[in-house]
C-alpha cells in the first residue's frame, strides 16, 4: 500500500508548492491517487497555514478530499503534540470532531499519547508512529 502524506509539517512559506487549504489539499490527493497512491494522510490546516485540530478545518479538508479521491481512498490525519501541547485539549479537540477520519496517526514519544484516551474519543482509527 502506498500512502501519500501530502503535506506534513511542513510550512507554505518553506515552498510554494504545500497544500494548505481543502481545495489545495483535494487537488493534490487527487493527483496522489491517480498516481498510484491507495491512501491520504494530510494536516489540515486554518486560514493563516498554521497546523490545527480544529473541528471545522478538519471536517473541511474531509470532505473536499473525500469528494476529491471517492470513498474507497481511506483518508487520514495527524494528531500531533506540536499542533496542541496541552494533551488534555488536544484530546477534546479530537473528541469535538463530528467528521471523522479513516486513520489517524499518534506518535508514541509524545505527552498524551495514550491511545485508551485517545481511542475513547474517536474509537480505533489511530496508528502509532
Amino acid at each position: 500500500m502506498l500512502q501519500a502524506c501530502l503535506n506534513g509539517t511542513r510550512r507554505p512559506e518553506e515552498s510554494p508548492w504545500v497544500p494548505v487549504g481543502a481545495g489545495e489539499l483535494a487537488a493534490e490527493a487527487r493527483r496522489a491517487v491517480d498516481a498510484g497512491a491507495a491512501d491520504i494522510h494530510l494536516h489540515p490546516r486554518d486560514h493563516r497555514g498554521a497546523e490545527t485540530l480544529d473541528p471545522v478545518a478538519v471536517e473541511d479538508v474531509l470532505q473536499a478530499v473525500r469528494e476529491a479521491v471517492g470513498p474507497d481512498v481511506p483518508v487520514g490525519v495527524t494528531t500531533g503534540e506540536w499542533i496542541e501541547p496541552d494533551p488534555a485539549r488536544r484530546a477534546r479537540l479530537i473528541g469535538s470532531w463530528t467528521t471523522l477520519p479513516d486513520h489517524a496517526s499518534v506518535n508514541w514519544h509524545e505527552d498524551g499519547a495514550d491511545l485508551g484516551v485517545l481511542s475513547t474519543e474517536v474509537g480505533d482509527r489511530f496508528h502509532g508512529g
